[in-house]
This record gives structure tokens, C-alpha cells and sequence, in this order.
């Protein structure tokens, strides 16, 4: 069956199969499928995923899903902000909630939960609602929120990374949870700077992967974490501007233990670290990165360097990736990034763009192979569908999964709305494929879809946190194979909506 698949394992580790079985994990970036369209995307995830390998005519009648928070604590009815932060790994899915109130005492407010969901057959399951380990009023714990399964000399373990930037009241800081798969999640520790000042915004942005390094001596997978805080000013510079910083902590020994491997900071006001994203050995990081020109906006790509004595991994600074428009307002808010066996692709997102209308939005698409090209980079595509309306802040958020990139514009129509595209045989060339609208039964009378968003696979997760004191909030699960099948095979507008063909 593998050899069948036309190259789609190139440079799979031929172990790596039959560890992801036995251990009941997705394949490694590095064995899933190459770029080769999107039928045979799903066609293989639809093998090579137990819980999902069935007709996709059933995947059609139960999409979407929605999930609701059980039990959210709120003030005088505000807003929880659930789908504000989503992420999704295998059957595991987290929800953050960080405007939710006090355990306690619902009238101190901002304090944030996150909520987790586990998949059973085609139906979602809350499992359990964390929340910080001391709550603080303005922590918004959730804010940022990241999940990876993987294992170790133990067997399966799920790690989950909550940020917590707290403008108002810290630094900020970032939580990691553990559990055994079939358990609950336990706190196990906090994540901070080694230089601390009040309003850096530590936790704005949250990411983890779950790989074997590439410059591995004996091959063993680890976690990353990386942590950006856009409001953080590099101590060795006067700590007098707002520079940014990007984090990066490793899992190492046994007992395990969570160490800080490199911390980046960027040039005054450059605010690195408003998001972030990782694949693989790919870590993107987005802020007003600014070039000789004076360009507005961009990001820092950062890769990981040889293998340290005790088996610590050091990152380097690859280049800064900037777009040519001197117009590209609103860039380094949000960032995807997908490793392939011969580089990859990054996205930014700049929502506020104004070339369609206002603050239309538009995304940079860039193609991040290794190559002799200096410290900066420039775009090779952009993206902006022309139905943009005004205000639709297309690039509020992004994923990328494979050869398929969702972006949200959460301000388009009533309650936002998906594009998604395909990426062809270069990084360059992209196709609108279709577009998922949320379906009218969402529970309130008003949500930004999208302001939360997670792909991968067979899954699209968009977060709908509601807008102004509405309580609940709903997050919708797209199966897009199953409305994919209907958009090409029936010939229909191809768009990925929740209404039934």
C-alpha cells in the first residue's frame, strides 16, 4: 500500500509507520503526504487514520460538529471568548476560553480556562476544563494555546502548552500539562524569561511540535515549545523598547525537565513574537520585522542548529521574511509554517490591509528551502480572494495542513467566514479551492469565525468566540473530505458550508 502512493513517503524514516501505529499517533511530518493535490491528501489520511477510515458520505452528514463549553464561569453575562485559541493534534482537541471568569468568584473576570475535547468515532467529547494553577484577574490563561501527542521510554504521553500573557498583572507566562493518553491532563510546570518585566506579553503566541531532530546523533523524537512575547525588551539593549522575543524549550532527561534552549530578541519596536508556529525544525516567528527600506512587518524564520552536549538543540536565525509592498500594513499577527523533507512553506498574514478595501486583508506565501539566499527573504505569492469585503481581516489566522492553507477573515458577512487553498508543484503556485461559511446554528446572534483556527488531516476546527456579552460561544469541526467529495463530484459552487447537498 505505501509503495502504491507515488512517492508520498519520501523520506520517511521506514520505522516511523509502524511507531505512529503502535503508539497510536499521526505519521511525522516527514511520512505524511508530499504536495500532490488534495484528493490524494485524504484519500491517504482516510487510510492511514483508524478512527476516520469510513465512507465519506458519513463524514458529510455529521459536518459540522459544534462543541459549546459545559459550565462557563462569566461575569453579568460577558463574553467567555471560547474559540478565541484552538488547537488540534490526532483525536485531541483544545479550546481556549480566556476571558472566562474566577472559578470562584465570577465577578473577578479575564482569568481564562481551556477546555479539552476528545474525538469518539464522529462525535467530540469534553474530557476535562483546566485552568491555571494560581488564577490572576487579566491572565487570560488560554490566550494562546498549543497541543502535541508523542511518547518517550514510557510509552504515549500528550503534552499541552497554554500561554498566559497577563498585560495587566506579569510578564506573563506560558503552562505545560501532561497526561497519558486515557487520563487527564496535570500540571506539570511553568514556562517564563529568564529576565522578566511587567507587560511582555510572554504567552501572546504558543506552538509545539513533537519530532526527531534532523540533526539527531541516535534519532530519538523530542518536544519543542516555542514561546513568543511580543511587549519584551532585551535587557541587553537598555530594556527600553519594545524588541519582542521568541522563546524555544526542549524536554530533556529522565525525569523529564523543561529548559529554556535559546531566546531570540529582535531590534527595538519590532514586537517579535505576536505569533508563532512551528514544523519540524521550522519555527516562525511574526512581528513588524522591518528591513533597510523600512518595510512594515514580517517575520524571523528560525532553524534548528547541530546537537548540543547532553543532547540540547540550538536554533539559529535563518532569515528575515519581508514583503516587497511598502503597503503591507498590518503584517506579523499571525504566521503558518509546514516542513517538507526539502524545506517548506511560511504564511503571514497582514488583516488589515488595505489594497481590496479596508483592512480587507491579504497573505505572504513564502518558500522557505535552504538556499544561498542572504538574511532576507521576499514572498513568492500573495493571496487575497477579490470577494473581500470590507473590514473582512482576511489573515486574522492561518493553518496549514499538507498541501492545504485555511485562512480566516473573521469581519466577512455576518459571522466570518474560511477561504482554502491548495498549494501546486511550487510554493508559488496557489488555488482558491472553496470556502466554509458557519452555519447558522451557532448559539449566539454574532461570532468571529475563524479568530481561532486549526487544520489538520480530515479536520478543520474554527473557533467562533461571540461578540460583545454573550455569554457561550460556539467551535465548530469541519470533515472537509466529506464536503469536498460533494463540491467536485456533484459539481456544485465547491464550497465547504455547513448546509447538507
Amino acid at each position: 500500500m505505501l509503495d502504491a502512493m507515488n512517492g508520498v513517503l519520501a523520506g520517511c524514516d521506514a520505522g516511523a509507520v509502524p511507531r505512529a501505529a503502535r503508539h497510536g499517533l499521526d505519521l511525522p511530518p516527514e511520512c505524511r503526504p508530499v504536495r500532490q493535490g488534495l484528493l490524494s491528501l485524504l484519500a491517504f489520511s482516510l487510510v492511514v487514520v483508524p478512527a476516520l477510515a469510513q465512507d465519506p458520505t458519513l463524514l458529510l452528514t455529521s459536518s459540522p460538529s459544534l462543541v459549546v463549553p459545559s459550565n462557563p464561569s462569566s461575569f453579568n453575562s460577558d463574553t467567555i471568548g471560547f474559540g478565541s485559541a484552538v488547537a488540534l493534534d490526532g483525536d485531541l482537541m483544545v479550546v481556549g476560553a480566556p476571558l472566562e471568569a474566577m472559578s470562584t468568584n465570577n465577578t473577578v473576570s479575564w482569568v481564562g480556562a481551556v477546555y479539552i475535547f476528545e474525538r469518539e468515532g464522529f462525535s467530540w467529547v469534553e474530557r476535562q476544563k483546566l485552568r491555571a494553577p494560581v488564577e490572576l484577574q487579566f491572565e487570560e490563561f488560554g490566550r494562546s494555546v498549543g497541543v502535541a501527542r508523542g511518547y518517550d521510554l514510557n510509552g504515549p504521553i500528550d503534552y499541552l502548552v497554554v500561554g498566559a500573557p497577563g498585560f495587566q498583572v506579569s510578564t506573563g507566562r506560558a503552562y505545560l500539562f501532561s497526561r497519558v493518553p486515557g487520563g487527564d491532563f496535570v500540571f506539570e510546570t511553568t514556562l517564563s524569561h529568564d529576565v522578566t518585566s511587567i507587560g511582555g506579553l510572554f504567552g501572546e503566541s504558543a506552538a509545539i511540535d513533537f519530532f526527531v531532530p534532523p540533526n539527531s546523533v541516535n534519532g530519538d523524537p523530542k518536544f519543542f515549545v516555542a514561546i513568543g512575547s511580543s511587549f519584551n525588551r532585551d535587557p541587553g539593549d537598555g530594556g527600553n523598547s519594545q524588541h519582542g522575543s521568541l522563546s524555544i524549550f526542549q524536554r530533556t532527561g529522565g525525569p523529564p525537565t523543561w529548559a529554556i534552549s535559546h531566546e531570540f530578541y529582535a531590534d527595538p519596536n519590532q514586537r517579535l513574537g505576536r505569533g508563532v508556529a512551528i514544523s519540524r525544525d521550522h519555527i516562525v516567528a511574526a512581528g513588524n520585522i522591518t528591513d533597510p527600506l523600512g518595510m512594515f512587518g514580517g517575520a524571523l524564520h528560525i532553524s534548528q542548529a547541530n546537537e548540543q552536549p547532553g543532547g540540547v538543540f540550538h536554533y539559529a536565525k535563518d532569515w528575515k521574511l519581508v514583503p516587497q509592498a511598502t503597503s503591507a500594513t498590518g503584517l506579523g499577527v499571525s504566521v503558518a509554517v509546514e516542513a517538507t523533507p526539502s524545506g517548506g512553506v511560511a504564511v503571514l498574514g497582514a488583516p488589515l490591509d488595505d489594497e481590496i478595501d479596508v483592512d480587507a486583508g491579504k497573505v505572504y506565501i513564502f518558500d522557505i528551502t535552504p538556499g544561498g539566499m542572504g538574511t532576507t527573504r521576499t514572498e513568492v505569492a500573495t493571496l487575497a480572494p477579490t470577494s473581500l469585503a470590507s473590514r473582512a481581516e482576511f489573515g486574522t489566522a492561518m493553518a496549514l495542513s499538507g498541501s492545504i492553507l485555511a485562512v480566516s477573515a473573521p469581519g466577512q458577512a455576518d459571522d466570518g467566514q474560511i477561504y482554502l487553498f491548495e498549494q501546486g508543484a511550487t510554493a508559488a503556485d496557489w488555488t482558491e479551492v472553496g470556502s466554509i461559511v458557519p452555519s447558522s446554528t451557532h448559539p449566539s446572534t454574532s461570532c468571529r469565525a475563524g479568530k481561532g483556527l486549526a487544520l489538520q488531516g480530515l479536520t478543520a476546527i474554527v473557533g467562533c468566540p461571540t461578540i460583545g456579552v454573550v455569554q457561550t460561544a460556539g467551535t465548530f469541526i469541519y470533515f472537509p473530505s466529506g464536503l469536498f467529495f460533494d463540491g467536485f463530484e456533484t459539481g456544485d459552487t465547491m464550497e465547504w458550508s455547513s448546509s447538507q447537498p
